[in-house]
């Protein structure tokens, strides 16, 4: 990349690939929801449906129960179907991250040194544009870090570790902040940044990842499923 000064370039749009994770909750919502509306179109078929329609709605469902890896002819294969739901639903408030987090004390002394430091680590040679690397955020994202506050938890360190161990869970991290990619009823929080590499929106997480680190970041993946947008 060439030495460029702000705003005389672009930074390139990159393709990262889908979490496997993040592929099967997709695919688990999806089918979900074909599963719920079939089972309502069972109950309140009409008459005129007829029995091979009928037939064929069943045959329908168990194939999206089978698909699921479940035995549609079992006594507890609506059982099943709500241990699976349930189990992603307690990724939600109880993460599971891919990769070991650090602890509040760990969190408390980076942001003491980040707010001493300078804005970001390195002045950047393009403007931001398209698909943002959460490694781009580091590096260039700034804000005032020093007015970033702990949201009602005792410290900012407390309060951003809790941030971190969802960031760490692809599944939490998408049922916290990205439902609306998951086809579901409800809008996206993605973390933003203006062109000029200002933080829009998402600052605790921007924080957490410039406390965490470039190579901690991606060693966890966390593009593959946290999605940084640009803002004018």
């Amino acid at each position: 990349m060439k030495d460029e000064k702000l705003g005389s370039g672009t930074a390139k749009p990159q393709t990262r690939p889908e979490h496997p994770e993040v592929h099967k909750l997709r695919e688990f919502l999806k089918v979900t929801k074909k599963i719920y509306k079939l089972a309502a179109c069972l109950t309140d078929e009409e008459a005129e449906v007829g029995l091979s329609g009928r037939q064929a709605n069943l045959q329908h469902l168990n194939q999206l129960f089978q698909h699921l890896g479940i035995d549609p002819d079992s006594e507890s294969a609506w059982r099943q179907l709500g241990e699976m739901e349930q189990a992603f639903t307690d990724r939600e408030i109880k993460p599971q991250p891919v990769i070991d987090v650090p602890g509040p004390g760990f969190f408390t002394s980076r942001v003491q040194e980040i707010v001493r430091g300078p804005k970001s680590l390195y002045a950047p040679t393009v403007r931001a544009v398209g698909n943002i690397s959460l490694q781009e955020v580091i590096m260039y994202g700034h804000t005032d870090w020093a007015a970033v506050g702990p949201r009602g938890k005792d410290s900012i360190g407390e309060y951003l570790h809790d941030v971190a161990r969802v960031m760490a869970d692809p599944i939490s991290y998408h049922l916290n902040f990205a439902r609306a990619d998951m086809g579901r009823d409800y809008s996206n929080d993605h973390a933003a940044v203006r062109e000029d590499w200002r933080i829009a929106n998402g600052r605790h997480r921007s924080l957490v990842a410039r406390a965490l680190g470039v190579e901690y970041v991606a060693e966890a993946g966390m593009d593959q499923w946290m999605h940084v947008t640009v803002r004018e």
